[in-house]
């Protein structure tokens, strides 16, 4: 089966990453292109995948629009003012989100929000959120008046707040993972094929990162850090990099995240 290698690479903030993967080519049949077989894979291999570019993409969301001068959210609700129901739970989010903006409104900003819903074991709603600075913390959590509302800055080294955001992808409560205001900027994405060929990829897979060079402008491969000897773009560290082979097609797939050398963080 012919195929080729696409590479897309998104970035948000200072953090980027770039995935490799192959991407199947049908075969020509007398001058009729004919469909490969289906490969069906499972759902947990599906969920998986989903859950993965979902979370992706989520981070990049994150640190496109967030910074150190902003907010992390965690609001609980007491069982007296407990939803019975996801639709009474979503209008207690709706006037959370009003009372919000008439807020912002009056220090003369907008509101930038992205909360995480769920329920936990017990049955009991609970909220991650994300918030834009500028405001008083305490005047935003009398917003919220149905239980409490815990506070944290934003704080990440150099893999920023992927462990977080993590711990905060479970199951989605609604129809997606998130829910947001519409004034979010979207992390930046560049699609790009036929840039890294077979045998470099097979070069990635044996550890041996300098036949980047040749494929990606500006790559060059430096010991930016005494204790490890990495490979480093121009203005970039790579924080990690995974070979994963698929096993469905049984080709290799490249999972690398990257830092801003010059990223502003919390330590």
């Amino acid at each position: 089966m012919a195929y080729f290698y696409r590479m897309k690479m998104m970035s948000g903030g200072d953090f980027a990453g770039i995935t490799a993967y192959p991407v199947h080519q049908p075969k020509s049949n007398g001058g009729r292109l004919r469909r490969r077989s289906r490969c069906n894979s499972t759902k947990e291999a599906q969920a998986w995948g989903n859950k993965r570019r979902a979370e992706d993409y989520f981070f990049y969301l994150i640190h496109n629009n967030y910074g150190l001068e902003d907010q992390r959210l965690d609001l609980d609700i007491t069982w007296p003012n407990m939803p019975k129901s996801v639709e009474e739970f979503k209008r207690i989010m709706r006037n959370f989100v009003q009372r919000l903006r008439r807020l912002y409104r009056r220090w003369g900003l907008e509101l930038r929000l992205v909360w995480i819903p769920e329920i936990t074991l017990e049955g009991r709603y609970h909220v991650h959120a994300f918030i834009n600075g500028g405001v008083p913390i305490m005047l935003i959590q009398k917003c919220w008046r149905i239980g409490r509302a815990n506070s944290s800055p934003f704080q990440y080294d150099r893999e920023g707040l992927r462990g977080y955001i993590h711990y905060v992808f479970k199951k989605p409560l609604v129809a997606k993972h998130w829910c947001a205001t519409k004034n979010l900027k979207k992390p930046q994405e560049r699609c790009s094929d036929y840039i890294l060929q077979r045998k470099i990829v097979e070069a990635v897979r044996r550890g041996d990162y300098t036949t980047l060079e040749r494929a990606l402008p500006g790559w060059e491969v430096v010991n930016h850090r005494e204790e490890f000897e990495e490979p480093t773009l121009v203005n970039w560290d790579v924080i990690t990099s995974d070979v994963i082979d698929n096993e469905v097609d049984g080709q290799p797939y490249i999972y690398i995240k990257l830092c801003r050398r010059d990223a502003a963080l919390s330590f």
